[in-house]
């Protein structure tokens, strides 16, 4: 099996909030380790397991987090 790799995420800093991606990364614990890692919003995310498409529903649950309290 093949070593998982850890990634960068970019987000627009003019539209994801830095409150919802912390708390995307804490909720994500179980699967990745992550952590902010600029100004500009870049996410490094480090996962534990091999999660398909673990890059698109990071960013689609901080969206979610996002839209529920009506931050956008």
């Amino acid at each position: 099996m093949g070593q998982i790799e850890n990634m960068i995420i970019k987000l627009n800093n003019r539209f994801y909030r830095k409150e919802a991606i912390e708390e995307a990364i804490d909720d994500f614990k179980t699967v990745c380790d992550g952590k902010i890692i600029s100004d500009e919003i870049e996410v490094d995310l480090d996962p534990k397991e091999n999660v398909k498409n673990l890059r698109g529903e990071f960013c689609n649950y901080v969206f979610g987090l996002m839209k529920n309290r009506k931050i956008i």
